[in-house]
């Protein structure tokens, strides 16, 4: 896979998650947590993993959190293919693993069977914000009902100009394949 193909900035889907502040979020606005790993939340979606409850670097899982690059741990002002460092297998190992990295050993980036299981046995409802005035999708058990993450459009940034962050969002497994819903 070339190197073009793996530099896709993101906001670090659901699964690095940091546990959420959530105090200023009515109840009905709050995901159920239903438990911590290395001290940070997830979410039991009644899937084959537990999923985080809000991006890496997030205070909410409203907000978008920190952006990485694909293979890469540490943040950086400038994305472009001058910038981009990795140049690994087409497979994220632990130490490419920004989950892995920031929140433990406990958490790790899902993998493409665990993102279609995702959008597959879960409903997908487009939701608008307005207290924070935030889009993205809340992504509910269809089982329960009751379970949910949301995943906010935080945008993206390809040869060093951001996407509209109302409006997109590229969402990123363990392998070098992009998925959106």
């Amino acid at each position: 896979m070339n190197k073009t193909m793996r530099f896709f900035t993101l906001a670090v889907m659901s699964l690095c998650i940091i546990s959420c502040n959530q105090d200023e979020d009515t109840e009905s606005d709050k995901p159920i947590i239903s438990g911590s790993a290395d001290g940070y939340g997830y979410v039991d979606m009644g899937l084959s993993v537990q999923w985080a409850s809000c991006n890496v670097g997030a205070d909410k899982p409203y907000d978008a959190g920190d952006y990485f690059a694909w293979g890469e741990t540490v943040t950086k002002d400038i994305f472009s293919l001058e910038t981009y460092t990795y140049n690994g297998p087409e497979k994220l190992s632990a130490d490419n693993d920004v989950a892995t990295q920031t929140m433990g050993d406990g958490w790790r980036m899902p993998t493409v069977k665990e993102i279609q299981e995702l959008m597959t046995k879960c409903e997908w409802q487009y939701t608008h914000y307005p207290k924070t005035d935030t889009y993205g999708f809340k992504v509910i058990n269809k089982s329960n009902r009751k379970n949910y993450i949301f995943i906010p459009f935080a945008g993206y940034k390809e040869n060093g100009e951001w996407t509209n962050r109302s409006s997109a969002g590229r969402y990123l497994s363990s392998e070098s394949t992009k998925l959106t819903p």
